[in-house]
C-alpha cells in the first residue's frame, strides 16, 4: 500500500491560479512566472508539486499527483534540462523504500 504525502497541499493547476491564490507576486517571482509561461501544463503541475513538498522523488509526484511513474518521468527530465529543477540528494523514497534521487526546484538566484 502506498504511503499518502501531505494531502493539505494544494495543487494549483496553472499559474495564473497561483496567483489567484496568494495575491501578488514579488519581482523575484514574478521572473520566475515569465519564465514558467514557457512550460506546459503537465510540467508545471510536476514543477509545482516539487516546490510544495521540497524535495520529491519520482515516486512522491506521481503518488501526489495520482500519476504513473511513467509520466512523472519524462516531465522531470524536461524541467531538469530547462533548469527549472536541478538533483538535492540521492537517499531512501519513502514511497517505494528504495534509494532514489529527489528533486528540489532550482533557485537560479542562489
Amino acid at each position: 500500500m502506498m504511503q499518502s504525502i501531505n494531502s493539505d497541499l494544494i495543487l494549483l493547476e496553472t499559474p495564473e491560479e497561483y496567483e489567484a491564490q496568494y495575491g501578488g507576486f514579488s519581482e523575484t517571482s514574478m521572473e520566475a512566472y515569465r519564465s514558467l509561461e514557457n512550460i506546459n501544463q503537465k510540467q508545471f503541475k510536476v514543477y509545482n508539486t516539487i516546490q510544495q513538498i521540497g524535495e520529491a522523488t519520482n515516486s512522491m509526484i506521481a503518488e501526489h499527483l495520482g500519476w504513473t511513474i511513467n509520466r512523472v518521468t519524462p516531465r522531470c527530465l524536461e524541467l531538469r534540462k530547462m533548469g527549472f529543477v536541478k538533483l538535492s540528494k540521492i537517499d531512501f523514497c519513502p514511497i517505494n523504500k528504495r534509494r532514489a534521487k529527489f528533486w528540489r526546484i532550482w533557485d537560479k538566484q542562489k
